[in-house]
C-alpha cells in the first residue's frame, strides 16, 4: 500500500482537487488488490475510530492539520458507496464490525445478493 499512499497524497497536486471525509480512491482502474495477500482495493477517508478526537486536529503554526485515516476498501464496498452514499456504506461497516484497524483478510462488508427462489422471491 506504500506507492498506493505516495499517489494518493500526490492526487491533489497533480489534479489540481482535494480531497476529504468520504472521498473514495480506487487503486487504478479497474481497481486491483494493493497486493497477493488481499482483495482491498481501495480507500475511503474518514475519521479515525482508533484514535482520540483531540488527536485528530493538530495545529502546525497558525494553521491546524486534520488527521484523517485511510479505510481500506473491496471493490463492491466503493460501489456501495458511490450508489447509495457513504452512511449506507458506514451502515454496513457498523452491521459487519468493520473498524479503522486494518484486517487484509477481512471480508466485504456488503452481504451477497439474496438468490431468487423459484424466480419471485
Amino acid at each position: 500500500m506504500g506507492r498506493f499512499q505516495t499517489r494518493l497524497a500526490r492526487l491533489p497536486h497533480e489534479y489540481s482537487t482535494w480531497l476529504g471525509p468520504g472521498h473514495t480512491v480506487p487503486n487504478g482502474d479497474p481497481p486491483a488488490p494493493f497486493d497477493a495477500t488481499t482483495k482491498l482495493c481501495g480507500t475511503l477517508l474518514l475519521s479515525a475510530l482508533s484514535l482520540r478526537p483531540e488527536t485528530q486536529r493538530v495545529p502546525v503554526g497558525d494553521q491546524v492539520v486534520d488527521i484523517w485515516t485511510l479505510w481500506p476498501l473491496h471493490a463492491d464496498e466503493m460501489e456501495h458507496k458511490l450508489a447509495h452514499g457513504t452512511d449506507a456504506l458506514l451502515d454496513q461497516f457498523e452491521r459487519a464490525q468493520v473498524s479503522d484497524v486494518v484486517d487484509p483478510a477481512r471480508p466485504s462488508a456488503i452481504p451477497p445478493p439474496r438468490k431468487k427462489r423459484f424466480g419471485i422471491f
